[in-house]
């Protein structure tokens, strides 16, 4: 059987291999699920505990704030909100429902963007 063909790596590198990644651009991947150094949603605060009581928040509260208005019709909302946003669950801003706003994938997206900078550029917030 002949040998197989090499081709371009699959990292963008511009080396040649016999298939997917070169060496180098496989120990570039980030690994699955987003940042290598971040903790697990559970140890930053957002456990059972949380996801129990956002699933009856969004029970009684479906549809979406929508903070920037740009929904035509009312959407649907998948997730609970910190209006305020809070460091981990020990601030008590964390678990107060007056701090908290239903919110559809794409409102919650934007938001966290205009407050964080957006695609991984952190925004230094004034205290």
């Amino acid at each position: 059987m002949p040998g197989r063909i090499k081709r371009p790596c699959s990292g963008g590198c511009g080396a040649v291999v016999i298939g997917g990644r070169c060496e180098g651009c496989q120990k570039r991947v980030r690994p699955r699920g987003g940042e290598p150094d971040r903790p697990s949603a559970a140890k930053r605060g957002y456990g059972y505990r949380w996801q129990s009581t956002s699933r009856g928040r969004l029970i009684k509260h479906p549809w979406c704030a929508d903070p920037d208005k740009v929904h035509a019709l009312p959407a649907r909302a998948t997730l609970t909100d910190h209006i305020i946003a809070v460091t981990g669950p020990r601030d008590p801003r964390f678990w107060d429902p007056k701090n908290w706003q239903s919110l559809c994938d794409s409102c919650h997206g934007r938001k966290t963007a205009k407050e964080d900078g957006g695609f991984g550029h952190r925004v230094e917030r004034v205290v």
